[in-house]
């Protein structure tokens, strides 16, 4: 029996013996089948489901199972780390490796939602990691409900032209802002296009039909409550008539005509009747 020492772990050898004497040395012997290098024991296996245990406005305590499989080596502790949801990378938690099975993380955001994922460590490596299967959200302080800081006043606007209703309401943490339409949500896009700084609140509304006047309604909600404001949008349009006037009309003398005629426009419009270039009066024979 022979031992190897200083061979590169996870690289692949074969192995031949030489027989030697004092006259000299065989040929070698055949080749062995290839052999790995590499512990003869595993990395844990990850560690078992993550709990919450306790959550307060900038802390939050999680707790977790011991690995299923040791790897054939004592797990030595564990690593933990964290970061926001939506972000990329991960921040470490502890600096030393832990022992306990619990893990309290501080210094947090309120009302932010964290997720956590833990390692376990024995002689032979660190495991895959176990991952918080939701966020995990910090609690409020003192928070403020949305307030009313200027309501949306009327606005008027040229049919065709862009409208712009404006409001101003604060609250803590910062309120989500959602714009109605006759109890409808409006959708931002081509159409509609909406601006909020946390305070000062416009929605801008490309105009191109009468039906775009209306009601409309601005919501802010945050984790504290919500509030609401609402104005009109009035389109002003030139007259028109959508249908043209007859270019004759036909009646027996003594007779009495009637002549219609369909306007729109905004505001309603001043009708004036004209007879050549003459403007008509009510009288006994014109109404």
């Amino acid at each position: 029996m022979y031992t190897l020492s200083q061979l590169t772990t996870d690289s692949e050898y074969q192995f031949r013996v030489i027989a030697v004497n004092d006259i000299g040395a065989s040929e070698p012997g055949p080749a062995s089948d290839s052999v790995i290098c590499k512990d003869p024991f595993d990395k844990p296996s990850q560690p078992g489901e993550i709990d919450t245990m306790t959550v307060t406005k900038d802390y939050i305590t999680i707790n977790w199972e011991a690995p299923a499989c040791d790897g054939g080596k004592p797990v030595l502790g564990y690593w933990i780390e964290y970061r926001k949801s939506g972000e990329s990378a991960w921040k470490k938690c502890n600096k030393e490796r832990t022992k306990d099975k619990q893990y309290t993380q501080g210094g947090l955001q309120e009302a932010t939602e964290y997720e956590f994922r833990v390692f376990a460590e024995n002689e032979t490596g660190i495991s895959r990691p176990r991952r918080t299967a939701t966020g995990i959200k910090t609690k409020l302080g003192v928070g403020n409900k949305p307030a009313l800081r200027k309501e949306m006043d009327e606005v008027s606007a040229k049919l065709g032209q862009t409208a712009t209703l404006k409001c101003q309401i604060i609250g803590r943490p910062v309120p989500e802002i959602k714009w109605y339409k006759g109890g409808k949500e409006i959708k931002e896009g081509r159409k509609y296009a909406a601006t909020s700084d946390g305070r000062n609140h416009t929605l801008t509304i490309s105009t191109d039909q009468q039906e775009d006047e209306g009601l409309y309604t601005c919501k802010a909600v945050n984790e504290a409550g919500e509030c609401e404001t609402s104005g009109s949008l009035v389109l002003e349009a030139a007259p028109q008539f959508p249908v043209p006037l007859k270019d004759k009309f036909f009646a027996t003398c003594g007779s009495t005509v009637r002549i219609h005629v369909v306007y729109i426009g905004r505001p309603q419009p001043k009708i004036m009747w004209l007879y050549g270039a003459k403007a008509l009066e009510p009288s006994e024979n014109v109404i």
